[in-house]
């Protein structure tokens, strides 16, 4: 079979679109029609409830059931919140709350004709099961809905921003969470070059490093999943691709439950290149860092002190692995095992990489031009330094490394609560400590608070590559919905409408700048370089990873010497004049541990 039939059949086996199309064809019309006659057969008894209804009874009633029991056959005990929640968007030309009650209302209908079973569960939540039988085909391609398994062949080109990739496909298109239809500017082109990223699965660690089934049933069945997925991928020829998509802020998500480079360690670990070669000298010497780092020791203020290490330990690399932290183990050993394939000779396509050191403050201080946040994080000097320990031996107390980073990063996201959590009574230390050696990205942080618009329905602002960030002002409302036996549940919808104060601000605009600079990496970086992105890790082919840092580096400068941020403060009316440091722009192309 042709890879291109494989992912057609594959897409209308595994997607919810694709199955759901089957089941369709499959929901007996005696059920259907069954469950129309207890909907035409209901009397409502107030008139808003009469309005609703009679919208309802507009609609085509038969594909609206024959819909919904592609739904409800799939259940098994769930929630009547979660079900609707699912289900509503089937009753039509309705606002939200109407097609929550007027969903619920039928779910009531037909556990009244016995089509469903309707019980209280836990907390007094409606709880819903279906006791019809069918048969085992279906049961069977029920069975098959999972996420969407990585495509087995280039994924189509996005024109527009809710076009996607998959060949047969159609879904919300490459925003995640879109509340807001627009057509902002997306740079589409930086997703089809990710999406372009031809991706393998290494056979040799998944067969090396065995993983116990967990108790927990849910991560049992995602882990036989994915290796169900893996043995699919294998067995069609063991080239993939993963598709990508964006949040509003412009952060990049790979596409993938069972397989993903932005899962956790084990997952992570089985992933690597197509693109395969043998190690330079260098290539050489930054898969060693890798290992180290992935030991533990990426906090060492040099990359030779961690060569250095590896070279003294090369016979025993394996041993150590009860050293390192059980969620890093996978991917210590895969680093290993890519040592081992180098010493007997063979290509390697071992994607190895580097992260940003505290990419937050990073960003505030490029981005506020702040020679000393810059120097607290590490930018300006020439070894690698721990900024959190750093800025911990430069406050009277004591106070862990998890404690002060629990402090700091969410402080210069908006939070006031974590670091009162860790300094209690000694509050002032902390924003002393802020004032004094972070003090551009402290400003920047609280003139973005400042600057949150009570009116305003969203926020928005624009990157310097054009990418138009549209941040809406989404509030969540619990409402209490009747049930027709007189008892009722709760269900939550979240509304567009102005929010009178939110901290939300500071975390969005340095995290859209996030974004910006892994589409930045991609755009700087040669064609052929292979390059994969979790945030601000970054990872390529060992011989390409001397690349990184310059290249990181080179955006940063770019960005302190650019009006990024003084684009973002006129977009959010902040009266405030961001003046540029020459020196500093310069001494940031040099940064030789921005990335460690």
């Amino acid at each position: 079979m042709l890879l291109n039939d494989l992912q057609l059949l594959w897409e209308r086996s595994y997607s919810e679109q694709g199955v759901m199309e089957l089941l369709r064809k499959e929901i007996p019309d005696s059920l259907i029609e069954s469950s129309i006659k207890a909907l035409v057969e209901f009397t409502p008894t107030y008139t808003t409830q009469e309005e609703r209804w009679n919208r309802l009874l507009g609609q085509d009633l038969y594909s609206l059931m024959n819909d919904l029991w592609c739904y409800l056959l799939q259940l098994d005990n769930v929630t009547m919140t979660a079900v609707i929640a699912q289900v509503r968007h089937l009753i039509k030309s309705d606002e939200a709350l109407n097609q929550v009650k007027t969903m619920g209302e039928i779910i009531f209908l037909l556990a009244q004709a016995d089509l469903l079973d309707l019980n209280r569960g836990y907390e007094d939540q409606w709880v819903i099961g279906t006791h019809q039988e069918f048969d085992d085909a279906i049961l069977a391609k029920i069975d098959r809905i999972k996420y969407m398994p990585p495509m087995l062949v280039q994924p189509k080109k996005l024109h527009h921003y809710k076009d996607c990739a998959y060949l047969s496909l159609k879904d919300s298109g490459v925003i995640l969470n879109n509340y807001m239809n627009n057509d902002a500017e997306y740079r589409l082109d930086n997703l089809n070059q990710f999406n372009k990223q031809v991706l393998k699965l290494n056979v040799e660690f998944l067969m090396k490093c065995h993983r116990d089934i967990p108790e927990d049933p849910n991560l049992a069945k995602f882990l036989t999943e994915s290796w169900e997925v893996a043995a699919d991928i294998i067995n069609a020829g063991n080239e993939f691709f993963l598709t990508h998509k964006y949040d509003k802020r412009g952060r990049q998500y790979a596409q993938g439950h069972h397989i993903n480079y932005q899962g956790d360690g084990y997952h992570k670990a089985m992933i690597e290149f197509e693109y395969s070669d043998y190690l330079t000298e260098e290539g050489l010497y930054w898969l060693k860092v890798d290992i180290a780092n992935q030991y533990g020791l990426d906090k060492l203020p040099t990359f030779d002190a961690r060569v250095d290490w590896v070279n003294q330990n090369i016979d025993q690399l394996e041993l150590l692995v009860s050293n390192v932290k059980e969620k890093d183990q996978p991917l210590y050993l895969k680093a290993v095992y890519t040592l081992r394939d180098h010493q007997a000779g063979l290509p390697i396509s071992h994607p190895a990489g580097l992260d940003a050191v505290f990419s937050g403050g990073q960003l505030w201080g490029v981005l506020t031009n702040c020679r000393a946040t810059c120097e607290s994080v590490g930018l300006l000097g020439n070894t690698c330094i721990d900024p959190y320990l750093n800025l911990g031996g430069l406050i009277e107390g004591s106070f862990s490394r998890d404690d002060l980073k629990y402090s700091i990063m969410p402080h210069f996201y908006g939070s006031s609560i974590r670091p009162q959590q860790v300094f209690g009574d000694d509050i002032y230390k902390f924003y002393e400590l802020m004032d004094n050696y972070m003090p551009g990205a402290n400003q920047g942080r609280d003139l973005l608070i400042n600057a949150w618009n009570p009116d305003a329905l969203e926020h928005h602002w624009t990157l310097p590559d054009g990418f138009e960030v549209i941040i809406p002002s989404m509030v969540r409302t619990e409402h209490r919905v009747a049930c027709l036996d007189g008892s009722s549940f709760t269900h939550v919808l979240k509304h567009n409408e102005p929010i009178k104060g939110s901290v939300c601000l500071p975390a969005n605009v340095i995290q859209s700048f996030d974004g910006y600079i892994v589409r930045e990496m991609r755009r700087r970086l040669p064609a052929h370089v292979p390059l994969i992105c979790n945030h601000d890790c970054f990872k390529t082919h060992p011989n390409f990873v001397g690349l990184l840092n310059p290249t990181y580096a080179g955006i940063l400068s770019d960005l302190a010497a650019s009006d990024a941020l003084q684009d973002v403060f006129d977009s959010l009316g902040i009266d405030v004049e961001v003046e540029h440091d020459e020196m500093l722009i310069d001494a940031l192309k040099h940064a030789k541990y921005a990335l460690a």
